[in-house]
């Protein structure tokens, strides 16, 4: 585990995940990240070749991997993570982006 992210800073910060490895299998692949502690929940995005990051999925902080379906043969895919803390006052406090992980699809 990233010792980083093993430790919430305060209350109203949070740490990026570090991306532990990604899985490939056909059209999906299954991404998997270290669990960041006082985190509430983390976003994943993800972007073809050199498009921009779009985010697919918000998963509670029980979650630490994702599956991707519906990826085309032979086109590559970066993939990043966050994490987030909901605050009292309902707002949310993200951290920076994780390093991208980049994927060709076989």
């Amino acid at each position: 585990m990233n010792s980083a992210s093993s430790t919430l800073l305060t209350s109203t910060e949070t740490v990026a995940p570090s991306i532990l490895g990604i899985k490939d299998k056909y059209d999906k692949c299954t991404i998997s990240w270290d669990k960041v502690k006082g985190a509430d929940g983390y976003q994943i995005y993800y972007a073809e070749g050199k498009g921009s990051y779009e985010r697919i999925a918000t998963v509670s902080n029980q979650c630490t991997s994702y599956t991707i379906r519906g990826l085309e043969e032979g086109q590559s895919y970066r993939f990043v993570v966050r994490s987030y803390i909901k605050l009292s006052n309902g707002k949310f406090v993200y951290s920076n982006l994780s390093s991208a992980k980049t994927l060709i699809i076989d």
